[in-house]
């Protein structure tokens, strides 16, 4: 299975706090499908577009912007993973989440970190395929034997967009 990790652009409040962020948790998750005999590649937007600062309503949105991202995709990927670190970014992946989808319907999409894990009722209104509660690398093992392997059931640590969360 080829999978594609995005890291996703970052918001700051002002020039002077920007800076990267390593993305371990992408980086953790992506040795461990490595590990089991995935193909992995991880796009760190932030990174590849640290020079692309743009000011929008009292804030700066740095990294590539949604449609550059969605250039560097292709129709090769099996899965797409989005790491949302922090609560206040999910605007910047919801709006990336539904750019995806307008070119690439059918890849599925899996998002995870702080954000769906403490929100899931809100992360779930994303146009994500699915949504990882907790630590992500065992889920996303078993989500790729899932997509793979067609298993029936996933685990309690991962909502499908049609659950009833209520």
């Amino acid at each position: 299975m080829k999978i594609l990790l995005i890291n996703i652009p970052f918001v700051f409040e002002s020039k002077n706090d920007i800076s990267l962020s390593h993305c371990l948790g992408i980086l953790q998750i992506a040795s461990f499908l490595k590990q089991n005999n995935c193909d992995v590649e991880i796009l760190d937007a932030l990174q590849l577009g640290i020079n692309n600062v743009q000011k929008k309503d009292g804030y700066y949105r740095v990294g590539l912007t949604n449609q550059q991202i969605v250039d560097k995709i292709n129709y090769d990927y099996d899965l797409i993973g989005i790491s949302i670190p922090f609560s206040h970014l999910a605007f910047l992946a919801h709006e990336l989440i539904d750019k995806i989808k307008e070119f690439y319907a059918k890849i599925p999409i899996v998002i995870g970190g702080v954000y769906p894990s403490t929100q899931p009722k809100l992360a779930i209104q994303s146009k994500a395929d699915f949504i990882v509660i907790g630590e992500g690398e065992e889920p996303m093992l078993q989500m790729v034997n899932y997509l793979e392997k067609n298993i029936k059931d996933l685990p309690n640590c991962i909502i499908h967009k049609n659950a009833n969360l209520d």
